[in-house]
């Protein structure tokens, strides 16, 4: 819920942003025309009454007649915004004025000396004109007349408050229209996620998800909600059970074994639901990423790149999500294992700074890296790729949290026995700190250290309660240093033995997914391979990457038992084989296509949502070469299918290739 907020307040955010920032030119720009024309009409009707004086004035000048002035200037007491008017003699001594009864401003005395030509002296409060008084063709006198600006500005001020009340209502109503259309797109995905989070928290299984419309959404949560129908069944069994225990010894010892079934029923209904849940989030999320990452491969138009850029985003932000959820459940019901494999700390910690160092760059932050000399080039025997979750749950949150200064990461070696070393690995920031009261509470799944945290900065949290149990794991304990305003330390320290130097790695190893994708095209062009996957949407995506990208001949199987038969029927250089089809899952056809003459030793590769490490296994014993989880990489799948095809390959032609 937490994320459907935050990205919901982005969209509203971003959507008032632009209608406030187009309002708001508007709405100036009209200001200061305005205002221009206002003050230029203003001084065109002071010119039009001067020289209406002008040409009645020449007389008045020649004769030094003071009465006639007088009479001519009467009128200007009925103009309320005239403050003063100036003739003016050049050839003679004559002059006269009439000033308002109210303070003048200083402009008024600029009209007090002679002008032979049309002149204009104005500022905000004023505006003063001059013109010349001419009597065959000879400039005898200047007529200058001074006013107020008060009544300009008085309706200009109304004017644009009427504009501004205008603009206002009318951003409130394009607002209210894009909120309302915002809402009917996230209430879907919303009452998935509300769902899910209700059942992981509550365990409550009789909760069931809104539908919303009948699309791929709709069928989803149409089997979500079956799914959760079904262990609440089984729930609702069990503890029918459990209100008969009590009626006779026999009855209980009879109800306590039934009643261990059931808990066993229950727990495997619950990894099955698990494991489904998995596989029907995974398969769309498939065809989301895949269907973004080959529109945005070949599109120029920014603004598309833009869109495409978000939804794949968005959907890497579920996966991610889900796969929370996922390894939190594995880690409480101690089915987490920890790998045992060769890695270095130096390498670990490179590869995070790639990763995180451009969202800190992005944030204004430093990104540092403080490693031990001692730890350069040495090897050690771990889980690399759960430490790299670690330490970039720990140092994304650091920069999430960090609005100025830097971020640094830090490994030191606390102890060394000679075969073993105690690696202290750290994450330092200069953020927004941490209350005391809180420090304990951010390590309870789906809690941050308060609400508005969560509000304000988004997350589920659940990255750090599964950070402390994967370090629980490795033997190790999380410890927080934090002070308010300042920052925070997260510390922890595993020991790990030391590894025996291995030969270095050939460069095929890191092959990136542009390469792989070349050396596919240029070493095995017109490559026959086998698709088999039950869902249309993956099959296009497949078909798109290999047919379209490739350049390799694909055949599509709908399920196991078609794969069975095309692979009878012709030869094939790879098989992609899901897990779960109709008639005949991929466990038994691989099993079944390996029984055929001549596929003992073609590439069946498992293109799976079934992401857990047993479906892992399964699938390895039932003879697959190899194993990748949707949603699928297409860099990822590239360099296994490269792997896979050039170890077919006599070792000569490897060699010259």
């Amino acid at each position: 819920m937490n994320a459907r907020q935050t990205i919901r307040k982005k969209i509203a955010l971003a959507i008032a942003a632009s209608l406030g920032v187009g309002l708001l030119l508007s709405f100036l720009t009209f200001a200061v025309r305005e205002i221009d024309q206002r003050r230029q009409a203003k001084t065109t009707e002071l010119f039009a009454m001067a020289d209406v004086v002008a040409f009645n004035a020449s007389a008045v000048i020649e004769f030094r007649d003071v009465m006639g002035a007088k009479r001519l200037l009467s009128s200007f007491a009925e103009h309320k915004d005239v403050l003063a008017v100036r003739l003016i003699g050049i050839t003679s001594d004559f002059h006269y004025r009439y000033d308002a009864e109210r303070p003048l401003p200083a402009q008024v005395g600029l009209g007090d000396k002679p002008h032979r030509e049309r002149a204009v002296y104005a500022d905000w409060s004023s505006v003063t004109v001059a013109v010349p008084i001419r009597s065959d063709d000879e400039v005898v006198g200047t007529v200058s007349i001074s006013a107020s600006l008060d009544a300009v500005w008085r309706a200009i001020a109304w004017n644009l408050t009427l504009s501004l009340l205008a603009l206002a209502i009318s951003f409130v109503i394009a607002f209210a229209i894009a909120r309302q259309m915002l809402a009917s797109i996230l209430a879907a995905l919303g009452s998935l996620t509300d769902t899910a989070q209700f059942v992981a928290e509550s365990k409550d299984y009789t909760r069931q998800a809104r539908i919303y419309s009948d699309d791929e959404i709709g069928h989803l949560g149409n089997a979500f909600n079956s799914m959760l129908s079904e262990i609440a069944e089984r729930d609702g069994q069990l503890a029918d059970q459990r209100d008969h225990l009590e009626d006779t010894v026999q009855e209980r010892t009879q109800a306590l074994s039934l009643a261990k079934e059931a808990a066993e029923a229950a727990s495997r209904a619950k990894s099955t639901f698990l494991s489904n849940m998995s596989h029907e989030l995974r398969t769309p999320m498939n065809a989301i990423i895949g269907m973004t990452y080959m529109l945005r491969r070949n599109n120029q138009d920014p603004g598309q790149m833009d869109k495409l850029g978000k939804i794949d985003n968005a959907a890497n932000h579920l996966l991610q999500l889900l796969n929370d959820i996922l390894d939190l459940s594995k880690i409480d019901a101690d089915r987490m294992t920890l790998e045992q494999t060769a890695f270095m700390v130096d390498a670990l910690t490179d590869e995070l700074a790639s990763l995180l160092a451009p969202r800190a760059e992005s944030a204004r932050l430093r990104f540092i890296l403080d490693i031990d000399s001692r730890l350069k080039s040495l090897q050690l025997l771990g889980d690399p790729l759960r430490l790299q979750q670690i330490l970039l749950n720990l140092a994304g949150n650091a920069i999430k949290f960090t609005e100025r200064g830097e971020v640094r990461v830090v490994a030191r070696i606390a102890e060394d026995d000679g075969e073993s070393v105690l690696l202290e690995l750290s994450v330092w920031d200069t953020g927004i700190g941490i209350a005391p009261e809180a420090v304990e509470r951010i390590f309870n799944p789906f809690e941050q250290a308060d609400g508005s945290t969560t509000r304000k900065y988004g997350g589920t949290g659940l990255g750090l309660p599964i950070c402390q149990r994967l370090v629980r794991l490795m033997g190790g304990e999380i410890q927080v240093v934090s002070t308010l305003g300042a920052g925070s330390v997260f510390t922890f320290t595993v020991r790990l033995r030391r590894a025996q130097a291995a030969p270095a790695e050939s460069a095929e190893m890191h092959q990136s997914g542009v390469a792989a994708e070349h050396a596919l095209r240029a070493e095995f062009p017109g490559c026959h391979i086998l698709v088999a996957e039950d869902d249309w949407v993956n099959q296009e995506v497949a078909l798109e990457l290999l047919r379209e990208m490739l350049g390799f001949t694909v055949d599509i199987a709908g399920d196991g038992a078609q794969a069975l038969d095309m692979a009878i029927n012709r030869r094939y250089d790879l098989i992609l084989m899901d897990m779960q089809m109709p008639e005949l899952d991929g466990l038994g056809a691989t099993q079944a296509i390996r029984e055929i003459d001549g596929y003992a030793e073609t590439p069946i590769i498992a293109m799976t949502a079934n992401a857990f490490a047993e479906d892992r296994t399964l699938c390895l014993d039932a003879g697959m070469n190899d194993f990748i989880a949707k949603p699928v990489d297409p860099d990822k799948l590239f360099v296994i299918m490269l792997k896979w095809l050039q170890a077919r390959l006599p070792e000569s032609i490897r060699q010259s290739s």
